[in-house]
């Protein structure tokens, strides 16, 4: 299966929540992260695809988090282990998917790729989710997904 992982998936596999959210919320996220680190191992028998700007949005994410001193390593295994994709070769369609659907810029190039691969999109970002199943790409909200329904979407 193909699949493309949005930045919020990888984050939130790599990074525990903060445990100054409140309650509920760092209930939901803890779940979340559990799904998050699944999907990752999951994933090791698929073709994974992140756009090159995810790359970025990593870098920048771990960097906000006060995890600046793994961002190399970290780039570098996603690098290894996943196909990284050149903006080049998706900018057409992530101009035609932010003209058809105002996504932000850095979703755009997920959605695109996602499109462009006709690949399931593994996303934890409600709009990202919206826009994409808006076109018509097969899309998967983390947290409105269950453990056993990963594991069945996900399986070998």
């Amino acid at each position: 299966m193909k699949v493309v992982l949005d930045t919020s998936v990888i984050a939130k596999a790599l990074m525990k929540p903060r445990r100054s959210l409140p309650q509920n919320v760092l209930e939901r996220e803890l779940k979340t992260h559990e799904k998050a680190r699944l999907v990752v191992k999951l994933c090791d028998s698929h073709d994974v695809s992140i756009p090159l700007a995810g790359l970025v949005e990593v870098a920048s994410v771990l960097r906000r988090n006060g995890h600046s001193k793994v961002v190399h390593t970290v780039i570098e295994s996603l690098s290894v282990s996943y196909g990284i994709v050149q903006e080049e070769l998706i900018f057409e369609t992530a101009l035609d998917v932010a003209s058809r659907t105002g996504a932000s810029g850095f979703d755009t190039y997920f959605i695109a790729l996602a499109l462009l691969k006709d690949a399931l999109l593994i996303t934890d970002d409600l709009k990202m989710f919206k826009h994409s199943t808006d076109i018509g790409i097969k899309s998967v909200l983390l947290r409105d997904t269950t453990i056993e329904d990963l594991q069945e979407l996900l399986k070998p």
